[in-house]
């Protein structure tokens, strides 16, 4: 056989293959969910009351590429406050494995306000049920099957609702600065004594956004705050920008919350004491006496965090 022969033969070989890639690329079929049982429920299982929403949910299964996701039909009753949607050519953001569901980025329309919110969505086409929450306190919760409860669905997304309805963080995604605009992943966290002892390690999870955040006023937007419905103490922060700069040296500004113990009753409004650059956030617990600390880092030092911000509790 002749080099010429030879190159004819690859040449061919070639372009069927690229064909078949072709052919494969474009290649899809869809699969389709009808959901027409919805309920708002509290983040412990309670029921609160039930929704008039049919929705249809279709995914378009490539071979070679993300599957996308598109809200087909969607119907309410009078007593709905909202509307659900997704963008077009919606792919998922993440993948959760074992119980099986997608998290996708999609709209919120509210009909009362004429404002449209983003938030996340997870859902099991296979298994047709679904939840998003707003607040992260109630949430709404949709299932194909009307045997499922309730309780059902909150555990089937329980890693949903931990992560604050929100999708897993990146290991290495502790303190992204992009331009003007910081975020940032608080998960650790101490509440510890004036003196720097350990009195507890409570399970959060803290995100936010600061807008502009080498300003003398960047404002803060808390996409997600997970405090543990079995908690002693309750922990709030509010968007919005800070209500004094405490110390302009170090770049920590003071922003508007809540704390109370559960135990006491005791609590009220309070400061947060937010560093960007450093990933520190500090306030009081209560009427305590003690702080709570939070680190982007998980290798953080204590006693570090009260001298950072010395000047506010005194050490």
């Amino acid at each position: 056989m002749t080099c010429k022969k030879l190159l004819y033969i690859g040449a061919c070989v070639a372009l069927a293959v690229l064909l078949v890639g072709v052919v494969l690329y474009f290649v899809t079929w869809t699969t389709d969910v009808e959901i027409n049982n919805w309920r708002i429920v509290r983040a412990d299982g309670f029921d609160l009351f039930s929704q008039d929403i049919r929705l249809r949910l279709r995914r378009h299964n490539y071979i070679l590429r993300p599957a996308e996701y598109e809200v087909l039909a969607y119907e309410s009753g009078v007593t709905v406050a909202s509307e659900l949607s997704l963008p077009e050519g919606c792919r998922a953001v993440s993948q959760h494995d074992d119980p099986s569901y997608v998290i996708t980025q999609g709209y919120s329309r509210s009909y009362e306000l004429n404002t449209i919110s983003e938030l996340y969505f997870a859902f099991s086409m296979e298994n047709g049920v679904f939840i998003a929450s707003g607040n992260n306190t109630n949430y709404l919760i949709g299932y194909a099957d009307r045997s499922q409860k309730p309780a059902q669905i909150l555990d089937y997304f329980s890693d949903f609702i931990e992560n604050g309805c929100m999708p897993p963080l990146p290991d290495d995604s502790v303190i992204n600065l992009n331009d003007t605009e910081a975020s940032l992943n608080i998960l650790n966290w101490a509440v510890v004594t004036p003196d720097g002892e350990l009195v507890e390690t409570p399970q959060m999870k803290l995100r936010l956004r600061v807008q502009d955040y080498l300003s003398e006023n960047p404002e803060l937007d808390v996409l997600s705050f997970y405090v543990p419905q079995d908690s002693r103490y309750v922990f709030r922060l509010y968007d919005g920008n800070p209500v004094g700069i405490h110390n302009p040296n170090s770049k920590y500004r003071v922003y508007k919350g809540f704390s109370s113990d559960r135990d006491s009753g005791d609590g009220g409004s309070c400061q947060y004491y937010l560093s960007v650059e450093n990933g520190y956030i500090l306030t009081k617990v209560a009427e305590t006496g003690n702080y709570l600390i939070g680190s982007a880092k998980a290798d953080y030092d204590v006693k570090e965090i009260l001298k950072f911000f010395s000047k506010y509790t005194g050490k």
